[in-house]
């Protein structure tokens, strides 16, 4: 209850004043005062028992924030020093990987996980994987360290796990698919793919987050996480194709580049490999001549054929350029061979070797003894050997000239599935050669496996131009048209000679020289004259200005293919109906794969060379200017063909190649990969033109 104060107040008493009848009356009311009130004293002996415990609070954030900083410095000095090293590693693993050498790789990439869990430890030293959380608030950055370091060990984990199933996978795969073990080659596979899983995941996140440590930010993996989704999708694929119950079949193809064919070489004899969930189950050789005896249709073959057969058929189907639509052939005809049409089987892939790789393979073997033949198979004599036995052995007379190989193949599998360590390792970086030359070649009806399979540069396409871009292209295809087996001891020396003109018109002199020395041997197959179908491949619509140095040849059909009911082939006759014959010069041109395609004979005697000339020009100018123009040369070599390449172009007056800083540039290789790029830049010289 409020207390009343009254106060009155009376007027002084004097004589003057009047006095009124009552008196002024003032009353304040105070405010309201809390039930019990405590004293000044009793506020300060309070305030003096919480002071030790706000004091203890202070000092642990202090401490915390202190501790936190001192950990993060040593931290940040921590990744300072290893990031070097752990970059170091992760290249070093990748470029093992690369190389196909998987141990190397495990040993960089278990390096690299060392260095990360070191990491990992300074970090736990100063408890920052929980102080982070404490800190996520005021610090939003700190609260990544422990997703960091998460992932961070996840990359070290992964890599290293891949690299480890892939050391498994080169030491055991062979002989898991042919030791009826393939649940181990597929639980391989499975393994690997939750790994890319995982490793993409861990890519991603260090693409995305904003944390400063970023110990692998400038490593290769980072750039790679496109790549990775492919492999997932491709192994994805493989793992489905390998885990169907049915039986499935794989086509390898012996083709013979001593009998050049533009995939390769000749398609003399295949395998026809049958697996089933369990890994391989048998191997089958044929004489290619088998199943086109028994094709029961009849189709017009290329017309350079003609002189040499009345009909096409699985022989001859590797005529394109363009590996697929061959590999796409040679299966087609085989299907529709009574042989597989009336056991319903079909062809899941084909996979083109050539006699290069055998040859390999003897070489890592030493050698195969071949006791029906009385004959030792060395990498030497292979050839001359296997050649000798289908042309000229016992086994032809009987009717069956490529016996020596269905002995062959399967003694082969069965060795490979032997090899020890050192010959595994030889025959992996070898046949990564044979690849990189277009030795093997690989083809799938599965899209997925096939783009995957072409976008690796595996699988023999012809390179696409990309679009508003500036260079040229160059391929020299030949197909030895009843020339015996003269490829093989012929030499081929291309040289390219551009000029860039002040128009930007880009002109080319191509020159061609075949050596053929086969008359060094006794065989009859080797001293023939090498009589070559060229074709040229370059850009569309380039046009032609001179050649000399072809030969000529009349082409007589041997039936009449109209008036016989023969079948039309749809990609051969995409091609043929482009066809322009250039009576100056006596050649033909067309349009096959995208590219303007000269297409001429061109014969070379034994013992002798011969020399072509060739004058051409791209019809797509160059747009000179001030800027540095990008320029892409692109060479595709056939597979099989033993050349040497050289490549020579000369700036417009004005400019100069960035890469030496002079009017003329110049690239010699004896030995092509299967495509050559030359990247090379154009820019404005400092010198004054001349005019």
């Amino acid at each position: 209850m409020a207390k009343k104060l009254i106060i009155d107040i009376k007027p002084p008493q004097n004589k003057k004043t009047k006095i009124r009848k009552t008196s002024p009356r003032i009353i304040l009311v105070t405010k309201k005062e809390p039930k019990k009130r405590k004293s000044e004293k009793e506020k300060s002996q309070n305030r003096k028992s919480l002071r030790p415990i706000f004091l203890a609070i202070g000092v642990l954030i202090i401490t915390v924030a202190v501790f936190s900083a001192i950990g993060l410095f040593e931290l940040k000095n921590s990744v300072a020093k290893q990031a070097p090293e752990l970059y170091d590693k992760f290249a070093q693993g990748e470029t093992a990987l690369k190389r196909l050498d998987t141990k190397k790789a495990k040993n960089f990439f278990e390096g690299a996980n060392n260095n990360i869990q070191s990491i990992k430890s300074s970090a736990e030293k100063y408890g920052l994987l929980q102080i982070s959380e404490f800190w996520g608030k005021l610090m939003p950055k700190t609260k990544l360290i422990p997703e960091t370091f998460a992932n961070l060990a996840n990359l070290g984990e992964t890599t290293f796990g891949i690299s480890a199933n892939l050391e498994d996978l080169k030491e055991n795969g062979f002989k898991w698919f042919t030791n009826q073990q393939g649940n181990l080659l597929v639980n391989n596979f499975e393994s690997i793919k939750i790994y890319l899983n995982k490793l993409s995941n861990s890519i991603t996140f260090f693409n995305n987050q904003e944390f400063g440590i970023e110990p692998v930010s400038d490593n290769g993996f980072l750039s790679q996480t496109a790549k990775l989704a492919k492999v997932e999708r491709v192994l994805d694929a493989f793992i489905d194709w390998l885990k169907n119950p049915n039986e499935k079949h794989i086509l390898i193809a012996f083709q013979n580049p001593s009998e050049l064919r533009p995939s390769g070489g000749f398609l003399g004899s295949y395998a026809d490999i049958s697996i089933d969930v369990n890994g391989l189950q048998d191997i089958k050789v044929w004489d290619i001549y088998d199943p086109d005896g028994q094709l029961k249709i009849n189709i017009v073959p290329p017309y350079e054929l003609q002189n040499i057969t009345p009909r096409w058929g699985a022989r001859d189907a590797n005529w394109f350029f363009d590996f697929p639509i061959s590999a796409k052939k040679i299966i087609s005809f085989l299907e529709k061979s009574l042989i597989y049409q009336e056991q319903n089987i079909t062809f899941d892939g084909l996979i083109s070797i050539n006699i290069h790789v055998i040859e390999t393979i003897l070489k890592a073997l030493d050698s195969i003894e071949l006791e029906t033949y009385d004959l030792t198979i060395t990498p030497e004599n292979f050839l001359q050997e296997i050649q000798r036995e289908v042309e000229a052995g016992k086994d032809k007379t009987k009717g069956e000239p490529k016996r020596i190989l269905k002995i062959l193949t399967p003694t082969l599998f069965e060795r490979l599935s032997e090899l020890d360590e050192s010959q595994k390792i030889f025959i992996f970086k070898e046949l990564q050669k044979h690849i990189n030359q277009k030795d093997i070649i690989f083809f799938f009806k599965d899209w997925k496996i096939q783009q995957f399979l072409e976008d690796s540069g595996l699988a023999g396409r012809v390179y696409e131009s990309e679009e508003n871009s500036d260079g040229d292209y160059l391929a020299v295809v030949s197909s030895n048209i009843a020339g015996g087996k003269t490829d093989a001891y012929v030499k081929t020396k291309i040289k390219l000679s551009s000029k860039i003109e002040a128009s930007g018109r880009i002109d080319n002199y191509l020159n061609i020289e075949k050596t053929h020395t086969g008359n060094t041997r006794k065989e009859d197959w080797y001293r023939k004259t090498n009589t070559s179908y060229l074709k040229i491949f370059t850009p569309k619509d380039t046009r032609l200005t001179y050649i000399d140095g072809q030969s000529s040849k009349t082409i007589k059909p041997a039936i009449n293919y109209a008036k016989s009911g023969y079948l039309i082939d749809e990609d051969l006759n995409n091609v043929e109906k482009t066809k322009k014959p250039i009576k100056e010069f006596g050649i033909e041109k067309f349009i096959e794969a995208g590219k303007t395609v000269f297409g001429f004979w061109f014969d070379t005697p034994p013992g002798k060379t011969k020399k072509l000339e060739m004058q051409y020009f791209n019809p797509k100018r160059l747009i000179l200017h001030n800027n540095p123009i990008p320029y892409k040369f692109v060479f595709e070599k056939q597979s099989g063909n033993n050349i040497d390449f050289e490549f020579i172009i000369e700036a417009p007056q004005g400019y100069v190649w960035q890469e030496n800083n002079t009017r003329f540039f110049s690239y010699e290789t004896s030995n092509p990969k299967s495509r050559e790029i030359i990247d090379l830049t154009l820019s404005p010289s400092l010198e004054p033109i001349q005019r």
